[in-house]
C-alpha cells in the first residue's frame, strides 16, 4: 500500500473514486452544482487543501481530501471492492498527519 500526495493530475481519480461508492451520494451533476470541479480542487491543493490517494498494486482505490485551513478532513472514499482492507484508515492517518505537517 503506497500513499501519496495529490497532485492535480490525481484530481480526476479523485472524482472516479467518489462517484464509484457505494452510498452514491454524490454526482457529477451536483458537485458542478456546487462548483467543485477539477479546476476549482486544482486551485485549492494549491492554496488550502490536501489530499492523498492510496495505491495497490499499481491501482488507484481510495482517497481523503482535508481542509488546511480548519483542520476538517472534507472527503474520505474508497472503492466498494477494496473497502474493510485499512485503506480509509490509512488515508485518515495520513490526512492528520500531513495537515499536521503544515500546521494545522
Amino acid at each position: 500500500m503506497i500513499l501519496r500526495r495529490t497532485t492535480p493530475g490525481g484530481l480526476p481519480i479523485h472524482f472516479a473514486i467518489s462517484f464509484a461508492v457505494k452510498q452514491k451520494i454524490v454526482t457529477c451533476e451536483f458537485l458542478t452544482s456546487i462548483c467543485i470541479t477539477v479546476a476549482t480542487q486544482t486551485e485549492a491543493l494549491a492554496t488550502t487543501h490536501r489530499g492523498w490517494l492510496c495505491e495497490v498494486n499499481g491501482k488507484f482505490n481510495g482517497f481523503a481530501s482535508g481542509n488546511l485551513g480548519n483542520g476538517e478532513l472534507e472527503v474520505i472514499a474508497v472503492l466498494p471492492d477494496h473497502a474493510g482492507n485499512g485503506i480509509g484508515s490509512r488515508v485518515m492517518d495520513q490526512s492528520r498527519i500531513g495537515c499536521g505537517a503544515e500546521g494545522v
